[in-house]
This record gives structure tokens, sequence and C-alpha cells, in this order.
């Protein structure tokens, strides 16, 4: 098992989002890690719309979701 992680999404070179739209069709399993304290982007949803495309299994983790204010 290998993990890959994705840093070169929406990056301002165009070679590192190439070489992210190749190694993305070689995966088997995608695990989106989402800010909850921020809220969705527009971002967080062109990226888990283009990994849906995809037809690959997808967990999304909502990270930091203990800072949440109970309001």
């Amino acid at each position: 098992m290998r993990i890959t992680n994705f840093p070169g999404f929406n990056d301002y070179r165009k070679k590192i989002n190439e070489n992210t739209e190749i190694l993305l069709k070689s995966q088997d399993l995608f695990i989106v890690v989402v800010d909850i304290t921020r809220g969705t982007s527009d971002t967080d949803l062109t990226i888990l719309k283009n990994v849906k495309k995809l037809k690959k299994p997808m967990l999304i983790v909502l990270n930091k979701i203990d800072a949440l204010k109970k309001e």
C-alpha cells in the first residue's frame, strides 16, 4: 500500500497541476481533508467534484471539528 499526498491542487505552476492530474488517475481511494473551522471553500468543492468524476471511493474527513464553537 502507498499513500500519496497531493499538495499540488491549484498550484501556480502548470507542471505541478499536470503531474497531479496524472497521479490522481492511478489512485484506488481518496481521503479528502477539509478544515471545518473555515467552512467549505470553492477550492474544496472543486476538488471534491474532480475526485468524484474519477468514480473511486472517497472518504471526506472534517478536520478541527473539535474547535467549533457551540452556538
